[in-house]
């Protein structure tokens, strides 16, 4: 595409490369491409290769600058190429974050950087490339006009934001320069803004500069489309008017309208840190509070890339008066072009003690709640959430996801909502999605007591500390004319995987070629015949030979096997059912000859194997970065090294799918991963990059609420077992309303094993 150098960027742009993972030890890169000459600039994206790195001399900038400290949050590498009088740019963005990279990574098309994310303060990293005619330079931060300033040999051009620009000489060279911020804390990420200001031979001549500007900015004078009512009443329209916010800046109270109706009613901002409960309006709460004290509030315009443009109103909160320094952020974010409310947590400090408490109940409770909605407890209250139908989850393997009101029903925590629909029972069109949009092992839906039994989205209960720059986002997503209970499942289910860059299962080129959906296949896992149990006196190897010769003679086209947990070795050298995995090899009592041999030359086809959480005894500890939990009973392994040896190991045995069980031990019997907020989403990332890596693909299975949605970050997973395990008395064939969420999010769903015939001679079930 082309654009003149004062055009503003355009808001629709892909990015063409973004990243799968991004943790401590990983950088994330993607190349903004500038091409320009004269009059004409031409920007994409791409992937760096070889040809974009330039043979000249190069010059890293690290500095320290407080107040740049709160623009700069990346790694930002400038390489130029000198080609025919027509210069290539390129901006190298790498997210040097544990947290929240690939969303922010996504947005860096309407603004080169994005402030998100602030966790590790900041970066400045600047390389300069100059001509082959450069012999030496000198480059300096200048910290009191915010300006890189480059000399080479005795040609000097600098540059500021400021209106005053100066440059002497006509090097091959430019100034790459950044806004100044004499106040950080306003500093969105909808009012940087860089520019590029010195070009070859019109260096000296500032008319020329200001007309050769490349400005990337948004709302720096802003245009709002909401409209101020009386009684201090703000209004924000999102697209056709569909749904409305009210904001009232007195009360500090919010209303969602649709239908001209009032949906949600808010309840109090509620954060809870150094062991005291916080509350925008402590007099309305069950327990005691300390007062929660807006200190600032400010509107601003923005384009997300794939939700479009947005009117933002950003909250301020501080524990005290006494000073304008915020120890939360919230916001509000009403899109123009697409039904939708974004609800934005920020914190721009360290937080301790935000801890409510250590049990697994506490997963019913948060230390932050926004949006914050009204839900009767009694019944004196009534609210239209008491009248609307629900569809959601429930509780662990509920079957019941339906149903009118919350009241009575919805608990929240690891077990109930993300996603919850509302919809009126009168017009089955008219409905309402909430669901996280960011951090899913963190942002969680509650109806607490302490928080009178409001529904309340935030961090949940157990994290103990928060650090500087983190961030969670709730997404509302309301219907629109003739969209259904499917279809805004649907659509919220496409929305979530453009966010996160994600193609939909049934995109893929083979979709319809994998032998897991397409082929018939033996089981060996809980309800089947074959679990823990073999033919008398003979080993698993010898049962499975015999097996194969039965279905070969019967000619049942069986195209793949799954060996379960009786393979593995088990904590303390126990051998039944239980237990977590010691060393994961296959043990000579059960398989002598190995399970690459059992492939290869007996069963012949692709396999599927089974992996649970590891032991407090297991054997990799030593070697690898292991988090053992406090109970003394399960393990979590935190090793990028430990999951590719294992993921390359299967590969090698013939391995085609690995199926992860036990996925809620990782918060219901590992309290250590749920401390804080990035290690439980951690692990789900280092499990991605494993199987990535070796190819192999993933079946999530005993999956939280969080951990299904955590799919969205991890492009392995191909199937979600949405049903407890197979037995005669369990109706666990019942998984339709379950899949909708599942298949929506882009994962195949499916019920388990099933009996092919009622006979079953010595099995271990009756």
């Amino acid at each position: 595409m082309i654009l003149g150098f004062n055009q503003i960027l355009p808001a629709k742009k892909k990015i063409l490369e973004t990243c799968s993972i991004i943790n401590r030890t990983f950088s994330c890169p993607v190349y903004l491409r500038i091409d320009y000459n004269d009059r004409q600039v031409y920007l994409s994206f791409e992937k760096p290769t070889h040809n974009t790195r330039s043979p000249h001399p190069s010059i890293n900038l690290l500095e320290t600058n407080l107040q740049a400290s709160v623009i700069f949050r990346y790694t930002v590498k400038v390489r130029i190429h000198d080609n025919q009088n027509k210069f290539q740019l390129y901006v190298l963005l790498e997210c040097r974050s544990v947290n929240r990279c690939i969303q922010n990574l996504r947005q860096f098309w309407p603004q080169f950087v994005l402030l998100n994310d602030r966790r590790s303060s900041y970066f400045i990293f600047h390389e300069l490339l100059y001509s082959n005619e450069t012999n030496s330079t000198d480059c300096f931060d200048d910290r009191t006009n915010q300006t890189i300033q480059c000399s080479s040999l005795y040609n000097m051009c600098s540059a500021s934001t400021e209106t005053q620009r100066r440059c002497t000489s006509h090097s091959n060279e430019f100034i790459y320069s950044y806004n100044k911020a004499y106040r950080p804390h306003r500093l969105t990420n909808e009012s940087v803004y860089y520019t590029l200001s010195c070009q070859v031979d019109n260096c000296t001549d500032n008319e020329s500069i200001a007309n050769l500007n490349i400005t990337i900015f948004l709302c720096l004078l802003c245009i709002f489309h909401n409209a101020q009512t009386a009684d201090n009443i703000q209004v924000f329209h999102s697209y056709k008017n569909i749904t409305t916010l009210h904001w009232n800046n007195v009360s500090l109270e919010y209303t969602i309208i649709r239908d001209n109706q009032t949906w949600f009613e808010s309840g109090p901002f509620f954060i809870h840190f150094n062991q005291t409960h916080y509350s925008s309006a402590p007099q309305q709460e069950p327990i005691s509070m300390l007062p929660l004290y807006l200190i600032e509030q400010y509107e601003t315009t923005g384009i997300d890339v794939v939700l479009g443009s947005f009117n933002k109103l950003t909250l301020r909160w501080s524990s005290t008066l006494q000073t304008d320094i915020s120890i939360w952020e919230t916001s509000f974010k009403v899109f123009q072009e697409q039904p939708i409310i974004l609800f934005d947590q920020y914190f721009p400090l360290d937080l301790d003690g935000m801890s409510m408490g250590n049990e697994l109940n506490t997963f019913k409770h948060v230390s932050t709640a926004f949006p914050r909605f009204k839900v009767s407890f009694n019944q004196t209250d009534q609210y239209i959430v008491d009248h609307l139908g629900h569809f959601t989850f429930l509780e662990f393997w509920d079957l019941n996801m339906r149903g009118i009101g919350l009241k009575n029903v919805f608990n929240g925590g690891l077990y109930s909502g993300n996603p919850l629909l509302l919809y009126n029972l009168t017009k089955l069109d008219s409905n309402i999605i909430l669901s996280p949009l960011t951090n899913f092992m963190t942002n969680f839906q509650t109806r607490s007591p302490s928080l009178n039994y409001h529904f309340s989205c935030g961090v949940q209960g157990r994290v103990r500390q928060i650090e500087q720059s983190f961030s969670l986002t709730t997404i509302l997503l309301a219907s629109q004319s003739n969209q259904g209970i499917n279809k805004i499942v649907n659509q919220w289910g496409k929305l979530m995987l453009q966010y996160y860059g994600k193609q939909h299962i049934n995109q893929h080129d083979n979709f319809h070629d994998d032998f897991y959906i397409s082929k018939l296949g033996y089981y060996t896992d809980t309800g089947a015949y074959y679990w823990y149990h073999t033919e008398s006196n003979l080993t698993y190897e010898q049962t499975f030979i015999n097996l194969k010769e039965y279905h070969l003679k019967q000619q049942i086209p069986v195209q793949y096997y799954e060996l379960d947990s009786y393979w593995y070795y088990k904590e303390k050298n126990y051998t039944g059912e239980g237990g977590g995995i010691k060393l994961y090899e296959p043990r000579p009592d059960v398989f002598p000859n190995g399970i690459e041999s059992l492939r290869r030359d007996i069963l012949k086809t692709p396999l599927i194997v089974h992996h649970k959480y590891y032991s407090t005894d297991n054997l990799y500890q030593d070697k690898y970065r292991f988090l053992n939990g406090s109970d003394g009973e399960v393990s979590l392994p935190l090793d990028q090294r430990f999951f590719n040896k294992i993921f390359s190991q299967i590969k090698q045995w013939g391995v085609e799918i690995l199926i992860q069980d036990w996925l809620a031990s990782v918060y219901e019997d590992m309290p250590d991963s749920s401390y804080d907020v990035y290690t439980a989403r951690e692990y789900h990332l280092h499990l991605a990059e494993g199987a990535k890596q070796a190819g192999i693909k993933l079946i999530y299975c005993m999956p939280l609420i969080p951990d299904i949605l955590e799919t969205l970050e991890n492009t392995q997973v191909h199937y979600i077992r949405i049903s407890d395990d197979y037995s005669v008395n369990v109706n666990q064939w019942n998984i339709g309303r379950a899949s909708m969420i599942t298949w929506a999010l882009g994962v195949i769903p499916f019920k388990d094993t099933f009996w092919t015939t009622s006979i079953q001679p010595e099995s271990r079930y009756g």
